[in-house]
């Protein structure tokens, strides 16, 4: 979101924001401040969770076995009875948002995000409108302690950047921008106080330590980006301080170089993008640039590797919206900004049949979150223009008691968040190709528990169960480590406790080996007859 350079838009918004509160929206916001140079509205700020600055270790994260290619290759369709219940699930069967789980570390909107093949989250810099400031901190998530750590700065301190996780395992941090005066502004627009970057650095969490590595060819902030099948990193759309861009440019780090490919069909600033499960880039929604008779974008825009190609519309246009692929294969859209203020709507894009279904709303209007999908299926809201500490948290958990067990033994699950009353079934492995191991009924809370008993085939090594509710169609994983060993009758030693959505990993557990990369070579060809389970990312 950022406020208009022209006085009557600015009226338009301040008298759209006096109208919402009159009407509605009084208890969920502070009243409208005639003196803010921005029109935006203020929000209370809760408290903050102190952050851990001790050294990370491999062992404090949950391990994945998802490699990159996961995300970008399905060729085989689901059964027909679950695509009908993807298709034809109505919003009040879908698992809501939490806000319970976790907040920032700090108050932070434009901040960039990736999850890491760690399974931990990565949150880059951002900026506070209340200070302002402009930070190059970096906080890391942990879903299996729910506990936040600080990881080395940013070189370079920016808000609306992007983050992508690189098919080794380090994450680049693209593009942005940064301020020495706002010009009672939000956002850099023709003044020589910001400045626009093209500057790519790469943090390794392994090291937790930044590289350089080669500069975008055009600088730009608040675009979309994705890490394509094809290795590259896509830097799509955005604004350059004076204009809307429709340019498209992709990283391959094998070669740290950029080179431009064929451009979006419109300009985007403020779009957002995922890649779908045939590994085509989907860019959804945005923002023209055209100030004097602004227009927000319900476009969809699908980049195969060869041309672009246009989608079923968004129901509701918007811009600085939260963007990402669902563990159900769909793209979620949730939040943003529209003409005068921001929204909670979520809706769910499901790329095999071109179609739109709304989903439920955010716990509050926002805009300018960081989005990503955790290693467990979860989606990550992170901050924003509404309440800046706020991360809400989409789609069932589950964890494991314990979560290091033998072949043949027995271990407990429980979770939350599921579609009331409904029944879920637990697979061995994906919902897809997975063996059904127990069901369990949701109590009305959304609540289940079951006893699990683990294949006596089961070979050693880390494993994943997954859970899927008839109704609200929405799977979510969560770690198991199959030993040659006594099944523990207490916890079991290991970093971190048992909470919802994330289970403790031992210590013995340690990260996935990089994927050693290569020159990227090409799409993948064929479109997808369904969706996948069990592989999440962003």
């Amino acid at each position: 979101m950022k406020p208009s350079e022209t006085l009557g838009r600015q009226r338009r918004r301040q008298w759209a924001l006096r109208a919402a509160v009159v009407a509605a929206l009084a208890a969920l916001i502070v009243p409208w401040n005639p003196s803010s140079a921005t029109g935006r509205v203020d929000r209370s700020q809760r408290g903050r969770t102190v952050i851990s600055s001790r050294p990370l270790a491999a062992t404090d994260v949950v391990t994945a076995t998802a490699t990159p290619s996961d995300t970008m290759t399905a060729t085989t369709p689901p059964p027909a009875s679950t695509t009908a219940a993807l298709s034809s699930g109505s919003s009040t069967a879908r698992p809501g948002w939490e806000t319970d789980v976790t907040t920032l570390p700090a108050a932070r909107e434009w901040a960039a995000a990736a999850t890491g093949l760690d399974g931990r989250i990565y949150v880059f810099g951002g900026s506070d409108k209340n200070i302002p400031t402009i930070y190059d901190t970096t906080f890391i998530y942990n879903p299996a302690t729910n506990s936040w750590a600080s990881g080395a700065p940013m070189p370079t301190a920016r808000e609306a950047a992007k983050a992508v996780t690189l098919p080794d395992g380090r994450i680049a941090v693209m593009g942005g921008d940064t301020f020495t005066n706002r010009d009672g502004y939000m956002w850099c627009f023709n003044t020589p106080n910001c400045t626009i970057y093209d500057t790519v650095e790469i943090y390794d969490p392994t090291t937790d330590s930044w590289t350089t590595a080669a500069p975008m060819l055009t600088p730009r902030y608040r675009f979309a980006s994705v890490l394509g099948p094809d290795g590259r990193v896509y830097a799509i759309g955005g604004w350059d301080g004076s204009k809307a861009l429709a340019t498209v440019e992709a990283y391959n780090p094998a070669t740290n170089t950029w080179s431009y490919v064929q451009s979006l069909p419109r300009v985007a600033e403020d779009a957002g993008a995922a890649v779908d499960l045939a590994g085509r880039i989907i860019v959804v929604g945005g923002f023209d640039g055209g100030y004097s008779s602004p227009r927000y974008d319900d476009s969809v825009s699908v980049y195969d590797g060869h041309g672009w190609s246009s989608g079923a519309p968004m129901p509701t246009a918007r811009e600085g919206l939260g963007v990402t692929r669902g563990a159900d294969g769909r793209i979620y859209a949730f939040g943003g900004f529209n003409s005068s203020n921001w929204t909670d709507v979520t809706e769910a894009y499901d790329p095999t049949k071109n179609t739109w279904s709304s989903s439920a709303p955010l716990p509050s209007p926002q805009s300018s979150m960081a989005a990503v999908t955790g290693r467990d299926g979860r989606i990550y809201a992170l901050g924003g223009d509404g309440p800046m500490d706020q991360v809400a948290v989409y789609g069932p958990s589950i964890s494991l008691f314990p979560a290091v067990a033998r072949p043949g033994a027995t271990v407990a699950l429980t979770g939350s968040n599921f579609a009331a009353n409904a029944t879920a079934s637990l697979y061995w492995g994906t919902a897809l190709t997975g063996t059904v191991l127990a069901t369990a009924t949701a109590d009305a809370n959304g609540q289940i528990r079951a006893s699990v008993t683990i294949p006596a085939t089961a070979t050693t090594g880390y494993h994943t169960i997954t859970a899927l509710d008839a109704q609200a169609a929405y799977p979510v994983t969560t770690p198991l480590v199959v030993c040659d060993c006594a099944t523990p009758t207490a916890t079991p030693t290991a970093v971190g406790t048992a909470i919802p959505g994330g289970t403790a990993i031992p210590t013995t557990i340690t990260s996935p080996a990089p994927t050693t990369l290569s020159t990227p070579t090409v799409f993948p060809t064929g479109t997808p007859t369904g969706l996948m389970f069990g592989s999440p990312m962003t």
